[in-house]
């Protein structure tokens, strides 16, 4: 992320070496910098006329030559054209409001990629950013809705966030998500928790799956095993988390989630309390 330049090169001649494997296992075993060069120009011009990103890298290999790390204690900010807000007429002219929804990448506007073609293609230095309009399609959360990912901490255990990054709750309900280092599949939650679907039902729809109820970890818990928010699992347990057991939906399908409802089966419980989502403990 040093620069532009180096993440685009970088990334392009990884996708060659993935598609084209056999042809790396050449690559000598020791370069000089002129010998490093001249290698990689010749790689992208083979594959200039196949890739279109090895034929933009072919035009920045003139332009910038080898990529430059930036060490400390210099910055890379500057060279992507990222500077802190500036207290000038035109920054302050400039409404932004920072989106309630992320998604887990974000699309450029053309202006990004023009300032990007740009600087490989031709060296002009990135324009400084100002704050833009986010470009994907949900942006605010509706009214009755509070986004799961603002609320849970997902670093303290792999697999939470891409769990929960699309996910929303009812305002003013609360939900204690954590996880154990189990070696198998299994779902452990409060009988609060229950919503619309049944546990019953689930356990026909996933037999793969282990069900139980627990009362000892008190109200309004939802324990995943490790072993069910892997990789290989992670798309099978966003599939259970949105089911429809829990009162939580994913932000593209809140029809799922009927708002009075669910509000009314947790009204007891949650009746004047504010949301408070967050994992409590880590085994």
């Amino acid at each position: 992320m040093n620069s532009p330049w180096l993440a685009y090169l970088s990334l392009t001649l990884a996708k060659l070496v993935v598609c084209d494997p056999d042809f790396f296992k050449n690559l000598p075993a020791e370069l000089t910098q002129a010998g490093a060069r001249k290698w990689i120009r010749n790689t992208l011009a083979r594959y200039k006329g196949l890739d279109e990103d090895a034929r933009l890298a072919f035009l920045g290999l003139d332009v910038w030559g080898l990529p430059k790390a930036i060490g400390y204690p210099l910055d890379f900010k500057p060279a992507w054209g990222m500077l802190p807000p500036q207290n000038d007429a035109l920054w302050r002219a400039t409404p932004f409001e920072v989106p309630k929804y992320l998604p887990p990448t974000l699309k450029p506007s053309q202006a990004d990629v023009e300032d990007i073609f740009q600087n490989i293609c031709f060296g002009r230095p990135i324009q400084s950013w100002l704050p833009t309009p986010p470009t994907w399609e949900f942006q605010t959360l509706p009214a009755g809705y509070a986004a799961l990912q603002t609320l849970i901490n997902t670093r303290v255990s792999p697999g939470l966030g891409e769990l929960v990054w699309d996910g929303v709750i009812p305002a003013g309900l609360q939900i204690n998500l954590t996880t154990l280092p189990k070696d198998h599949r299994a779902i452990y939650i409060s009988p609060d928790m229950q919503c619309v679907v049944g546990l019953n039902e689930l356990r026909t729809r996933y037999p793969n799956v282990k069900f139980e109820v627990h009362r000892e970890h008190g109200p309004h818990f939802v324990i995943f095993t490790r072993q069910l928010l892997t990789p290989a699992n992670a798309a099978y347990a966003k599939q259970i988390f949105y089911s429809g057991l829990f009162p939580v939906a994913r932000y593209d399908n809140l029809a799922t989630l009927n708002l009075e409802k669910v509000c009314a089966l947790y009204a007891s419980q949650n009746k004047a309390r504010k949301s408070n989502c967050q994992v409590l403990y880590e085994s």
